[in-house]
């Protein structure tokens, strides 16, 4: 008789996990995007300030 291993005995629908790293993964991706975005955004400034944010 094979015993079952940890997967087979504690993980029932293996479904709700792969969403949630999908959905990590796909916040790791965007958050890398907009970090990038805001080096490019920075490497154009002039350095000057011209708008004051309200918040």
């Amino acid at each position: 008789m094979q015993e079952k291993s940890y997967w087979e005995t504690t993980v029932e629908d293996v479904f709700p996990i792969v969403q949630k790293l999908i959905r990590d993964v796909e916040a790791q991706v965007t958050r890398k995007e907009t970090r990038e975005a805001s080096y490019v955004a920075f490497d154009a400034w002039d350095g000057k300030i011209t708008e004051v944010s309200a918040e």
